[in-house]
C-alpha cells in the first residue's frame, strides 16, 4: 500500500527501515561495498540532522536495516533516503560500470508500538548476519551497530548514533548497561533466533508495524483507510490524521531524544576479532 510518508510515517514514530536491492541481488556482498554504502548514509544524514534519530542499523548482502526515530517533518527522511540512495547508486555504477537502479523499490517502514518494540526491531538487525550464515555471533560482524552498544565501541558509522530511552534506563553505568545489552540480545535469539519463529509471527521488515495485536490492526486500519482516499482521489480527512495519531499512542509520553555525535574512541580494521570469552 503506497501513501504520501507524510501521513504513512507521523512525526514522534520510531520505525524500522528496510530497504532492498533489486530482485534481492547480492550488490552489497563485498565488505568494500558495504562501507561504501555506510559512508553514504551518513554523509547524507546531514541532511536530516535533528528531524531523524538513528538507533540502529546492519548492512547485508542485499538489504539494510535501522531503527530510527521520527523528530519532524517526514519530508526530511525521504530526502535523506533519496539522497543517499542516488549517491551511492552512481557511485556503485561507475565502479562496475553497471547500468539501472539498486533499490528494489522505496524504503519500507515498520512502526514500533513502544520502546519493548523497538528494542526488538534493534536485536532482530544485530542477528541478522547470524541469521544468514554469515557470523555465529553478532559481535563478528563489522557492519551493524552491535558493538557500539555491546562493547562500547565508537567509528566513523556508530558516531552519529542515538542511544534510545530504553538502554540508558538499564543500568546507571556504561559497564552495566553493555553488559546486560548483551545478556537481553543473546535472550532474544534463544527465543526468537533461527528455526524458532512461530508461522504467524510478524517480521520485523515485512508487516505494516510491530508491537501489540491491537496496536498492528489499528495501524493496518489506517493504511487502508488511506489508501482508500487515494484510489478516490481525496484529501486525508480530519478523522484518518485523527486515527493516525490514535494509533501513534506512545507520541505524548514520549520526550524527543537529544541527537548526539559521539566522540570517537575506536579506530581500526572493519573486522573485529572476537573478545576473549
Amino acid at each position: 500500500m503506497r501513501v504520501k510518508r507524510s501521513v504513512s510515517l507521523p512525526p514522534r514514530s520510531i520505525f524500522h527501515y528496510v530497504w532492498r536491492t533489486v530482485a534481492g541481488a547480492f550488490l552489497l556482498e563485498t565488505d568494500r561495498v558495504k562501507e561504501m554504502f555506510l559512508d553514504s548514509v551518513f554523509k547524507f544524514y546531514k541532511r536530516c540532522w535533528g528531524m531523524v534519530a538513528v538507533y540502529s542499523f546492519c548492512v547485508m548482502s542485499n538489504h539494510f536495516h535501522k531503527v530510527s526515530e521520527l523528530l519532524g517533518d517526514p519530508k526530511w527522511m525521504s530526502k535523506w533516503a533519496h539522497a543517499l540512495h542516488t549517491s551511492f547508486s552512481v557511485k556503485y555504477n561507475r565502479m562496475f560500470k553497471r547500468r539501472g537502479p539498486m533499490g528494489q523499490d522505496r524504503f519500507k517502514s515498520v512502526i514500533a508500538d513502544d520502546d519493548g518494540a523497538m528494542m526488538e526491531m534493534m536485536f532482530y538487525g544485530d542477528w541478522n548476519p547470524v541469521e544468514a550464515g554469515i557470523v555465529n555471533h553478532p559481535r563478528e560482524y563489522a557492519f551493524s551497530s552491535y558493538r557500539f552498544y555491546a562493547y562500547g565501541e565508537t567509528n566513523r558509522w556508530t558516531r552519529y548514533l542515538t542511544r534510545p530511552q530504553w538502554y540508558e534506563n538499564l543500568a546507571d553505568t556504561d559497564e552495566e548497561r553493555q553488559r546486560l545489552y548483551i545478556e537481553l540480545c543473546d535472550s532474544w535469539w534463544r527465543e526468537h533466533g533461527k528455526g524458532k519463529r512461530k508461522e504467524n509471527e510478524i517480521r520485523f521488515d515485512y508487516a505494516p508495524a510491530f508491537g501489540s495485536k491491537t496496536f498492528v490492526q489499528e495501524r493496518v486500519a489506517v493504511l487502508a483507510a488511506l489508501v482508500r482516499a487515494d484510489k478516490r482521489g481525496m484529501d486525508y480527512r480530519d478523522d484518518v490524521y485523527e486515527l493516525i495519531e490514535n494509533v501513534v499512542r506512545h507520541a505524548p509520553r514520549r520526550q524527543p531524544p537529544t541527537v548526539v555525535t559521539h566522540e570517537l574512541k575506536w579506530r581500526g580494521p572493519l573486522v573485529w576479532e572476537p573478545p576473549d570469552a
